[in-house]
């Protein structure tokens, strides 16, 4: 046994830890009933035990699901060893007191803390954010992203307001959700276009306090007003749903009456699609969505790291909690007036997007591109393994009573919206496949409902 061993169970812990947000409706995999402590045994065989099995054991211990590759785990490791016997001790050291272990002459029997796996998920999350923020200040790296509404030329293309075609007095709008820098607009925007409609992105600072991205996208509006632009329609993902409530419901913006006046455009329709009217669990797993977030980015500049980042400092993360404040005072308040209002919601039944595929190869190439920092570089060289099954499992199996993996059907039902509507699709899947089929893609609902006006 050697430091590699070491290095195999920490890597366990951390790899895990992606798979483990989605598997249950608690943070980090933790269910409310699970004993927090348990222990399994592993048989030696003339000295060895064999990784595949101590793995798979862990992962079962934690209430994973268990990767695939670690099927591709034939190796054994050497603990009958004074030196192996020492590693042992330390392993609870290593780990963060998530696993230890103790040998015996014909087996190791380890210990797993669930509770302590629960913490050591957040800290991930938060000390991964940190170590991004600090390689873009070290590398003097300037952001591009632009926050505001811009008129859209193609799914990832955006230009001025001045540039919506000329008369234009009606638009749709977009809002993204949190963590998302808007490739969950990628299907939408061309299949719009093609019905004829003059589509506008609204971008924020998606983990900002949602009352300030709602007052951001109120002097958005106004100035889209002032463009010529007397009505909208909008699309809304998660967050971005609640965004828009707030800013058709506060008092001082449009007071639940979306009929507009003379410097606010009139919201015709408001489609919500996966947004989490009553909260979400998965808001504790803020910080992991941002290091998606920020990789995503990456790979969708092609690797060349311009426009890194540029939001908030996680203040939503807290008022998408169930029962948070905000939520109790936003779903205090009147249904708007004149607006005809949507809802799409997701049940998740395990089938994965092609989009996160795509995505997962695009921040591979991403984080191993000339253009990265040396410090990323270094970095990847000893944990990319971590990152990339992070970015491929974040959407891991789920429960139909999960919804989407993020938001249950109950979340995103809002007391007085009839028009509810459920898809086969996970969260980030809702807005991607087939726009004929409204079985399986929200896309065909809000072609729809953009077509016809139907009553609250």
């Amino acid at each position: 046994m050697n430091n590699s061993w070491i290095a195999t169970c920490g890597l366990a812990i951390l790899v895990s830890c992606a798979p483990a947000a989605a598997a249950s409706p608690s943070a980090a995999g933790l269910s409310p009933t699970a004993a927090t402590q348990s222990t399994f045994t592993i048989p030696l065989h003339d000295g060895r035990i064999a990784a595949r099995d101590m793995l798979t054991n862990l992962c079962s211990s934690l209430g994973l699901n268990t990767p695939h590759r670690l099927q591709q785990f034939d190796w054994t490791i050497n603990v009958d060893t004074p030196f192996a016997r020492h590693n042992l001790e330390c392993l609870a050291k290593v780990t963060k007191n998530v696993l230890a272990a103790d040998w015996e002459n014909d087996k190791v029997t380890f210990s797993v803390n669930r509770a302590q796996f629960e913490t050591h998920l957040h800290a991930l999350g938060k000390d991964s954010e940190r170590w991004l923020r600090e390689i873009i200040d070290a590398a003097d790296i300037q952001s591009s992203h632009q926050f505001g509404i811009t008129c859209v030329c193609r799914a990832d293309s955006r230009s001025k307001l001045c540039d919506l075609p000329a008369g234009c007095t009606h638009a749709v709008v977009l809002v993204h959700g949190l963590d998302n820098p808007g490739f969950i607009w990628r299907d939408i925007i061309p299949i719009l276009q093609d019905a004829g409609y003059a589509v506008v992105r609204f971008d924020y600072p998606n983990d900002g306090p949602i009352e300030q991205s709602a007052d951001l996208f109120a002097d958005e509006l106004r100035k889209l007003r002032e463009h010529g632009v007397k009505s909208v329609d909008v699309i809304a993902h998660s967050m971005g749903g609640l965004v828009t409530r707030d800013l058709l419901t506060r008092s001082e913006l449009y007071g639940s009456n979306g009929g507009g006046n003379t410097s606010l455009p009139a919201i015709d329709r408001f489609i919500m699609v996966g947004t989490p009217n009553h909260g979400s669990e998965m808001a504790h797993l803020h910080p992991v969505a941002e290091l998606g977030e920020q990789l995503i980015r990456i790979a969708a500049l092609n690797g060349t790291w311009d426009g890194f980042s540029a939001d908030g400092n996680g203040e939503a993360e807290p008022e998408l909690f169930p029962d948070s404040e905000f939520l109790k005072n936003l779903n205090s308040r009147p249904l708007p007036s004149h607006t005809k209002m949507t809802i799409v919601a997701g049940r998740w039944l395990g089938s994965q997007s092609s989009a996160v595929q795509t995505v997962s190869a695009g921040i591979d190439h991403a984080l191993t591109s000339e253009h990265a920092p040396s410090q990323v570089r270094d970095f990847v060289s000893q944990h990319g393994l971590c990152f990339k099954l992070l970015t491929q499992h974040l959407l891991a199996k789920a429960a139909d009573d999960l919804g989407d993996g993020v938001v249950t059907l109950d979340s995103a039902k809002l007391d007085g919206v009839t028009d509810f509507n459920v898809v086969t699709a996970n969260h980030v899947g809702l807005l991607f496949g087939d726009p004929m089929d409204s079985s399986s893609s929200a896309l065909a609902i809000i072609l729809d409902r953009l077509s016809k006006s139907l009553p609250n």
